[in-house]
């Protein structure tokens, strides 16, 4: 195979991934991320009172939410990150991406520990 055509083969290979990741963040966004696991943490804190009276039928709502919540809060703190690496922002963008980066290891922390501590 000639060098050219192996860079060109490679060249679309590495164009086809960079599109699957553009429909992904289209799809998946800190938007969403965010709203899923506010959602997801708010349904753990409901449960959280009722199941510590009735933990047999509520331990699986209970341990969905807080993987819920964490995995939410891990995506946040993964397209944050992605985010600060690879676009330039002003100064003005700074406290928006480091609120970004709390809230999302106030969703991924307490959760995943509690889900730890749950499962094992």
């Amino acid at each position: 195979m000639p060098q050219a055509q192996r860079r060109d083969g490679l060249a679309s290979v590495a164009t086809a991934r960079i599109e699957r990741g553009m429909d992904l963040a289209r799809i998946w966004s800190r938007r969403r991320a965010t709203l899923a696991g506010s959602l997801a943490a708010a349904a753990a804190l409901l449960l959280w009172p009722a199941f510590l009276f009735w933990q047999a039928p509520l331990r699986l709502p209970f341990a969905a939410s807080l993987a819920v919540a964490a995995l939410c809060g891990a995506s946040i703190l993964l397209i944050t990150t992605i985010d600060m690496l690879t676009v330039r922002r002003g100064r003005r963008m700074r406290p928006a991406r480091a609120f970004d980066l709390a809230y999302g290891l106030l969703l991924t922390v307490p959760p995943a520990l509690l889900l730890g501590e749950l499962i094992g």
